[in-house]
C-alpha cells in the first residue's frame, strides 16, 4: 500500500467512524504510528480532516456546532443519507453543470466529489459548509458558486433575493434536491416558505431533476408545499421504500424512474 492509498484508507475509515485514533489506524494499516501522524498532518493541511491529540475526526464536526439542526441532521439516517449520497454521484460527469440544495444527503455527496477525479465542474449550491469542503477538491478548475443571501441559523443554508439574481441566467445539467417531507399526494413540503422558494428555483434551473431522499421522509409532513415528485425525473432512496406500497404505486403511475439503494 503506498501513500496515497493509505491516506485514502484513513479517510474512509474516518468517514465510516466519525473518528479514529492514530493507534487504531496504525494496527489497521500496518504502519507506524509515525507514519500515520505524518498522514494526518497531510490530510488536515488539505482539508479533509481535522487532527486531534489521539487521531483524527471528521472535518464537519469542527466546521459545525455539535447542536445546530444540520449537526443533528448528519447523525440521522446517517447509513442511508450516505448509501442514497454515494448512488447520486453515479450521476455526476466532469464538465458538467450541477446544483444541490443545502440538504446533508448533498453534504455527503459533495464528500464523494472531493474524493473522485471528476474535473471541471461548475457547482451551485446554497449550503455554507458545503461549499466550504467542496473548495478542497484536487481539481483547481472546480468552480464553486455561492447562492448567496441570509444565512439560517443552525441550518447553515443561504436563502433570500441574492439567489435569484445570481441564478438568473444559469443553466445546469443536473439538480439534487432534499426535503423535509413527501404527502400521500406526492407534494414536498418544507418547514421554511423560503426553502420552497428556493427548491421551486433550482428546479427551473436544470434539465434532469433527480429527488434524494430517505424512505422515511414518505408519509412525514410539514408545514408549506415546495414541489411536487412528478416534477422529478428520477428517485433516488433506500429499501425502506418497499414497505410504503401507495408511493409506489405513485411512482409507477407517473413513470418516475425508482433507484433503491440497499443498505
Amino acid at each position: 500500500m503506498n501513500g496515497a492509498e493509505r491516506r485514502q484508507a484513513i479517510l474512509d475509515y474516518i468517514d465510516e467512524m466519525d473518528e479514529a485514533s492514530t493507534v487504531f489506524l496504525s494496527e489497521k494499516l500496518q504502519a507506524s504510528r509515525a507514519t500515520i501522524h505524518r498522514d494526518l498532518s497531510i490530510l488536515e493541511k488539505e482539508g479533509y480532516l481535522k487532527k486531534t491529540t489521539n487521531g483524527a475526526i471528521k472535518i464537519y464536526d469542527f466546521l459545525i456546532e455539535k447542536d445546530s439542526y444540520f449537526s443533528l441532521g448528519l447523525r440521522v439516517d446517517t447509513k442511508e443519507k450516505k448509501a442514497i449520497a454515494k448512488k447520486a454521484f453515479t450521476y455526476i460527469s466532469s464538465g458538467e453543470t450541477i446544483i444541490i440544495d443545502a440538504g446533508t444527503i448533498n453534504f455527503f455527496m459533495a464528500r464523494e466529489i472531493n474524493k473522485s477525479n471528476l474535473v471541471n465542474l461548475n457547482i451551485f449550491t446554497n449550503n455554507i459548509v458545503t461549499q466550504l469542503v467542496l473548495l478542497k477538491h484536487r481539481d483547481k478548475y472546480l468552480r464553486v458558486f455561492a447562492t448567496g443571501g441570509m444565512i439560517k441559523d443552525g441550518c447553515f443554508s443561504t436563502l433570500g433575493d441574492f439567489m435569484h439574481d445570481i441564478m438568473k441566467a444559469s443553466i445546469a445539467d443536473t439538480v439534487f434536491l432534499t426535503t423535509k417531507g413527501i404527502d400521500m399526494d406526492g407534494n414536498l413540503t418544507e418547514y421554511d416558505y423560503g426553502d420552497c422558494v428556493m427548491k421551486k428555483l433550482f428546479l427551473e434551473k436544470a434539465r434532469t431533476k433527480i429527488l434524494l431522499s430517505q424512505s422515511q421522509k414518505f408519509g412525514k409532513v410539514a408545514v408549506y408545499k415546495s414541489t411536487n415528485i412528478s416534477d422529478f425525473n428520477m428517485l433516488i432512496t433506500d429499501t425502506g421504500i418497499y414497505k410504503k406500497q401507495e408511493f409506489i404505486d405513485l411512482f409507477k403511475k407517473l413513470n418516475i424512474s425508482l433507484q433503491v439503494i440497499k443498505v
